[in-house]
């Protein structure tokens, strides 16, 4: 009915913030290319700092723990870590709270 009247059938519809958009694509980048330059994500989304410096602490611990390699402009998983992705991508997940088990655990 609604295209017979040259209109999108659609009633709701999900708007993503900014902030959200760049968690998604740093979420992406770390599960597919196993890599993020943060610079790509500051120029895509101006967001980084903020981002990042939540996702600091566990960020440090997994660089501690030989998971990633980390420096200033970039994060890369290490082999070691890439059985771990999951875990690691969720420093940035906004929604999961550091105590909070939703799902299933990475371990």
């Amino acid at each position: 009915m609604a295209l017979v009247k040259s209109r999108i059938p659609v009633t709701r519809a999900l708007v993503r913030s900014n902030d959200t958009q760049a968690r998604a694509f740093v979420i992406e980048r770390i599960m597919c290319a196993r890599e993020l330059d943060f610079t790509e994500v500051y120029s895509r989304y101006r967001r980084s700092e903020y981002i990042f410096s939540n996702a600091q602490p566990r960020l440090c611990a997994f660089a501690d723990e030989g998971l990633i390699e980390l420096s200033h402009d970039r994060l890369k998983v290490t082999e070691r870590g890439r059985y771990l992705l999951r875990l690691i991508a969720s420093a940035f997940d906004a929604h999961l709270q550091e105590d909070e088990q939703r799902f299933s655990q990475a371990i």
